[in-house]
């Protein structure tokens, strides 16, 4: 994954304060990856991630620039990256164009099967890929963000309570009650069962 580096893009539109282009250089190098692996999880499309993750770049850098202080810049990031996937999910519901999948391909006799370690990676990806849809589909839109941000990004349950405004022992407690709504789900697709 290739996130184009925000820096240019600041530099280039508003001239660029560099102690505030070293902040976000820094928060970029820490957090970009992670950030594009949350958005992506949320919205399923590349182009729509990388947006996204510009954009949150952008809107952290035009909030130091007015003065402001951020005490946590990967809670911070991941908040302003979650508003804004709210606000286009509000502004539109587009349709994402339909891309033929690894699912489609095995559903149409595809063999993944295999000691080759590709074939490995691709069926390990289709299983999360699986199991990321049984979340989505089981569970509110509150947890199934809460299992992004937990499971897809590594955040932990305190930074989580941050960005959602609910409590730690809260995030906690409802991301059991996921892993326990889609365990025997998500332990059939493991044994090569199917959803």
């Amino acid at each position: 994954m290739v996130v184009p580096h925000p820096k240019w893009c600041i530099s280039k539109f508003s001239g660029g304060d560099d102690t505030i282009l070293q902040q976000i250089d820094s928060t970029y190098t820490d957090h970009a990856d992670a950030l594009y692996r949350f958005c992506y999880t949320r919205t399923l499309c590349t182009e729509d991630a990388h947006d996204l993750v510009q954009d949150s770049f952008m809107n952290v850098y035009e909030y130091l620039k007015q003065g402001n202080v951020i005490r946590n810049a990967k809670v911070f990031l991941f908040q302003v990256a979650n508003n804004l996937i709210i606000d286009r999910a509000r502004a539109e519901k587009r349709r994402r164009s339909q891309e033929v999948s690894l699912e489609f391909l095995e559903h149409a006799g595809l063999e993944l099967k295999g000691d080759d370690e590709v074939f490995r990676s691709i069926h390990r990806k289709m299983e999360a890929h699986k199991i990321i849809r049984i979340v989505k589909s089981r569970c509110s839109a509150e947890d199934y963000n809460l299992f992004v941000l937990r499971y897809m990004t590594g955040m932990m349950p305190a930074d989580i309570a941050t960005i959602s405004g609910l409590s730690a022992n809260c995030v906690s407690v409802r991301l059991s009650r996921v892993l326990k709504e889609v365990s025997a789900e998500a332990s059939d697709i493991r044994r090569g069962g199917t959803s």
